[in-house]
């Protein structure tokens, strides 16, 4: 038996707390987006998205290839664009940092929704609106796209913890590739989680064996594919 009991909350209530969650940061954001490169590495970071160059090491291709496509959005100056892209990563961040603090809250006993949606809510909100993460919001760089990788693979594993035993570890794998991505796209960043998902990554072991784990390491081997990137457009230049 897993240590949240399957939750009864109505659509309607999932779907409020789901919009105040990403669309209250979302709203601050891009209020406030740069539509300049910024400073330090902004710059480099918005050329490498318009013209999907190679940034400093280790690349970031992932950055840039998402970048790109914002870049083609016919709405203000590139830079804008590409800030603006940040801002929607940082946004759905704090979505599924929302989802693993409701959890939380429920594998400590609290069930009803009038007491862990305010709780998930203020510690999302407190989250989006500290200084770090609103300036990597507002800017083009890479962080607030990796900041949605982590808080992804924050929330799979820890549906699966709160749901163990289980028999499908699918959100292992899911957190697994999107472990990948994030080495593809800040790999320190990523780097800093692995230790987190050790415990989960033994139990999955215990449980399902050595074929989990090697369809987790396929899976964390497919996200590293945008790294194919580099060599390609390398040889272009």
């Amino acid at each position: 038996m897993g240590l949240v009991p399957k939750a009864s909350r109505s659509p309607n209530t999932t779907l409020v707390a789901y919009a105040l969650a990403c669309g209250v940061p979302l709203a601050a954001y891009v209020a406030t987006a740069s539509a300049h490169a910024h400073w330090l590495d902004s710059g480099e970071m918005v050329e490498a998205a318009i013209e999907l160059d190679v940034a400093h090491p280790p690349g970031h291709p992932l950055a840039a290839l998402v970048g790109h496509l914002l870049t083609l959005l016919p709405l203000g100056p590139l830079a804008l664009r590409v800030a603006l892209g940040q801002a929607l990563c940082a946004a759905l961040a704090c979505g599924f940092l929302f989802r693993a603090l409701d959890t939380t809250s429920r594998v400590f006993g609290l069930r009803h929704d009038r007491v862990t949606v305010p709780i998930a809510l203020g510690g999302t909100w407190l989250v989006g609106t500290s200084f770090g993460w609103w300036l990597q919001a507002v800017r083009p760089e890479v962080y607030a796209l990796e900041a949605l990788l982590v808080a992804i693979v924050i929330e799979r594993v820890v549906a699966l913890e709160a749901a163990w035993p289980v028999s499908d570890v699918r959100p292992f794998y899911i957190a697994s590739f999107v472990t990948g991505l994030g080495l593809a796209n800040h790999h320190f960043m990523m780097v800093l989680v692995l230790p987190a998902l050790a415990p989960t990554a033994a139990r999955v072991y215990r449980a399902h064996g050595g074929r989990a784990l090697a369809i987790a390491g396929a899976a964390l081997a497919g996200g590293l594919t945008p790294y194919l990137y580099l060599p390609v457009r390398a040889a272009t230049l």
